[in-house]
C-alpha cells in the first residue's frame, strides 16, 4: 500500500515537472516570437511595445551610427530594433563626409538603410586613360567598362576597363565595308546608342547624306553587323532583345515594331503598328505608346512573346501636347504598371497575363507622382527595379515600391539627357561642370568632382572608384576618384 502511494506521488511530481517545463518552453517560444516581431519592454513607461527592425550598412563599412543623436555601440554593418515613428539616422567615419536621413519606422517592419555612401574628404584622383577626343561615351550595364567615341565623324571607338587598377584601353574600329559610303563626307557622324545586357555589344548610329543606319559592334574584336542592311528596313529606334545580342527590336519609320534576327538575317512581320515608342519590360514583354489617331486618341499597352495580339490597357483623348508614357516593371515578383500622362504619373499593381489572354486586368493604384510640364523620361532603377522615376527638365520624382515613399529630386541646372543611376540607390547628374550624386530621394546630394565634361560618369562595379571625363589640355582624360581610402 505504501509502495503504491509513493508511485502516485512520483507520478504527480513528474506530471507537475513536465507541465511546468512545457509551460516554460511555450513561454520562451512566445517571448522569442515576440522579440522577433520587434516587441520590447519600455523601461520608461513599463509597457511592451512593438518596434521595427532597422538594418544599417555603409560604403565603406565600419561607420558609426547615431540614432536621434545617440551613438550606437555597433558600427556598420549592424541592426537594431527601433521604436515606431520618426527618427534621424546619421553615419560617420573618420576621413569621410557624413550621411544623414530622416526615416519612419513601422511596427513589425524591416527598414533597410544599407545604401549609405560616404565620400572621402580628401579624395585621391588619378588618370585612367587619355583620349585625343571624346564625342560620346556609354558605361556598360555591369559597370565594368566604358566605350567612348573619338572624333564624331570617324568610326573609331575606345574600350576602357573600370575595375582594373592599371586599365589598358583598347581601340576598336568599324571596317569601312560595313558602312554605307557617303557622297558628302561632311555629312558623316556617329553616335553610341545602347549596350546589350551582357556588356559585350554596342549599337552604333551612323548618319550620312541625311540618312541613318544602325550597326551592332562587338567591342572585344570589332566584329560588326550592319543592322539596317541585314534587316532591310528604315529604322528610327533599335534595341537588343534582353538576353540575346543576336536579336533586336526595331521601330521602323512606318511606326511598326518588328523583331530581327541578326545571325539569320531575317525580320518578323509587324508585331505592333501605329507605335510612337516602345520599351522592354523584361525578356518576354514590351510596352508601347501609339501615335495620335485621327480622332485625337492615343493608347498604351503591352505585347508578350508568342501572343497573337497586343493588349491595350489605357486610351486617352490626346490634345497633341500632353506627354504619354507607359512602363511595366517587376519588383520581388509583383508587377507594377506606370502610366504618365500630362502632369500626373500613376503607379499601379496588377497581374500581367499574356497580351492575347481574355483575363481581365485588375488594376490597384498604389501611388502617384506630380510631374508638372510632362515627363521626359520614365522608368525603374536598373537593378532591383525598386524605384520608379519620372524625369522632367530639372527635377525628377521618385516612388519607393518598398516603403511607398514619394520624393522630389531637384538637380543643379537643366539636365541635357536622362539621369544616371550610378547604382541601384544613387542618381548622378552633371551641371555647371560639376558631377553630383544624390540618394534616390534627392537627399545627401553633393558635388563629387569639378571640371567635369557633360559625358556619363559612373561608379565601377567593384565600387572602388568613381570615373568622370575632364578636359586635359587639348585632350580628354578619364579621371578616377578612389572612393575607399
Amino acid at each position: 500500500m505504501h509502495h503504491n502511494s509513493n508511485k502516485r506521488r512520483t507520478r504527480v511530481r513528474l506530471t507537475l515537472t513536465y507541465s511546468m517545463m512545457g509551460l516554460a518552453v511555450v513561454g520562451a517560444v512566445t517571448v522569442l516570437v515576440l522579440i522577433l516581431q520587434g516587441y520590447r519592454f519600455n523601461r520608461y513607461d513599463g509597457k511592451v511595445e512593438q518596434g521595427g527592425l532597422v538594418q544599417f550598412d555603409s560604403r565603406p563599412s565600419g561607420a558609426t551610427v547615431e540614432l536621434d543623436d545617440v551613438a550606437l555601440s555597433a558600427k556598420t554593418a549592424s541592426k537594431l530594433t527601433v521604436s515606431v515613428g520618426a527618427h534621424t539616422v546619421t553615419m560617420t567615419k573618420d576621413g569621410y563626409t557624413s550621411w544623414s536621413k530622416s526615416v519612419t519606422v513601422k511596427a513589425g517592419g524591416v527598414l533597410w538603410l544599407n545604401y549609405a555612401r560616404l565620400y572621402p574628404k580628401n579624395p585621391v584622383v588619378s588618370t585612367s586613360a587619355t583620349y585625343d577626343a571624346v564625342s560620346a561615351a556609354l558605361v556598360s550595364p555591369n559597370r565594368k567598362q566604358v566605350v567612348t567615341l573619338g572624333v564624331s565623324n570617324q568610326a573609331v571607338f575606345y574600350v576602357t576597363p573600370l575595375n582594373d587598377d592599371k586599365p589598358q584601353t583598347q581601340r576598336v574600329t568599324i571596317a569601312s565595308d560595313k558602312l554605307t559610303a557617303a557622297s558628302d563626307a561632311t555629312s558623316v557622324s556617329f553616335g553610341l546608342v545602347a549596350w546589350d545586357q551582357d556588356s559585350q555589344y554596342v549599337i552604333v548610329r551612323h548618319n550620312f547624306d541625311s540618312k541613318t543606319e544602325y550597326l551592332s559592334l562587338n567591342v572585344s574584336d570589332g566584329t560588326t553587323v550592319n543592322v539596317t542592311k541585314v534587316l532591310g528596313v528604315d529604322i528610327s529606334k533599335v534595341e537588343y532583345v534582353i538576353g540575346d545580342h543576336n536579336a533586336v527590336y526595331v521601330l521602323n519609320t512606318a511606326h511598326e515594331v518588328r523583331r530581327g534576327d541578326l545571325a539569320a538575317a531575317t525580320i518578323s512581320g509587324p508585331l505592333l503598328s501605329g507605335v510612337a515608342d516602345f520599351a522592354q519590360a523584361d525578356r518576354s514583354t514590351i510596352t508601347y505608346e501609339t501615335v495620335r489617331a485621327n480622332d485625337g486618341s492615343r493608347s498604351v499597352g503591352y505585347l508578350t512573346n508568342g501572343a497573337s495580339r497586343p493588349r491595350t490597357v489605357h486610351t486617352v483623348n490626346n490634345d497633341g501636347t500632353s506627354t504619354l508614357k507607359f512602363r511595366i516593371g517587376t519588383y520581388y515578383g509583383d508587377h507594377f504598371l506606370v502610366l504618365a500622362y500630362g502632369d500626373t504619373t500613376t503607379i499601379y499593381t496588377a497581374d500581367v497575363p499574356s497580351s492575347d489572354s481574355s483575363s481581365s486586368l485588375s488594376w490597384k493604384r498604389v501611388g502617384w507622382l506630380a510631374t508638372p510640364g510632362g515627363v521626359r523620361y520614365l522608368g525603374f532603377s536598373p537593378e532591383t527595379k525598386r524605384f520608379v522615376y519620372a524625369q522632367m527638365a530639372s527635377t525628377a520624382a521618385t516612388y519607393d515600391l518598398e516603403t511607398d515613399v514619394v520624393a522630389k529630386v531637384t538637380f543643379q541646372g537643366q539636365l541635357s539627357r536622362e539621369l544616371e543611376w550610378v547604382d541601384d540607390f544613387h542618381i548622378g547628374s552633371t551641371a555647371n561642370s560639376e558631377s553630383y550624386f544624390y540618394d534616390f530621394d534627392g537627399t545627401n546630394g553633393r558635388a563629387v568632382a569639378a571640371n567635369v565634361l557633360d559625358i556619363p560618369s559612373t561608379i565601377s562595379e567593384n565600387e572602388k572608384y568613381f570615373f568622370y571625363f575632364t578636359a586635359d589640355g587639348p585632350k580628354v582624360a578619364l579621371k578616377r576618384v578612389q572612393l575607399v581610402n
